[in-house]
């Protein structure tokens, strides 16, 4: 993490662990199976499961950037840097 601010892989851990603690408070087969297709911890190159998901992460990514408000940045500097 460089200046309190997350790298994508970063985020896209995050976000994977943000699902796993959902799940381990009542798992689901909807949330298993995503979690299951987000793991990179399986792959020799740690990329995810799906060879897909990442181009949905990076188009995900690239939708958020394009949609920030002001709202989202002043909410970001009170969430992320820290």
């Amino acid at each position: 993490m460089k200046n309190g601010m997350l790298t994508i892989e970063e985020a896209y851990m995050a976000m994977f662990y943000f699902l796993s603690i959902d799940y381990s408070r009542g798992a689901t087969d909807e949330v298993g199976g995503l979690l299951g297709s987000l793991s990179w911890d399986m792959t020799m190159d740690r990329s995810p499961m799906d060879a897909g998901a990442w181009d949905d992460w990076l188009s995900a990514v690239k939708m958020s950037v394009a949609n920030r408000t002001e709202e989202l940045r002043n909410m970001e500097e009170t969430y992320i840097d820290w």
